[in-house]
């Protein structure tokens, strides 16, 4: 598992850095793929920040394993 500051729009199709990683041996999943942030109240809606797992089940065996939230001035919300 690596969690990452990419910095990277990744889930957009044609990302080469992604190209990059995922090779396809083993199989490697976005947790944050199919999902949309909530930064800035919605204004960037893609991650820039991603946790790549190797899982046996791709994202549908991952599902659940991801939670986000808002963080304002050093608090949740």
């Amino acid at each position: 598992m690596v969690l990452g500051d990419f910095n990277r729009r990744m889930n957009i199709a044609g990302d080469d850095v992604w190209a990059d990683l995922d090779d396809g041996d083993p199989d490697l999943t976005k947790l944050t793929e199919g999902l949309t942030s909530a930064c800035l109240n919605f204004r960037f809606p893609e991650y820039i920040d991603h946790i790549v797992n190797r899982h046996p089940g791709g994202r549908a065996g991952a599902a659940g394993q991801l939670r986000t939230g808002a963080v304002h001035g050093g608090r949740r919300r």
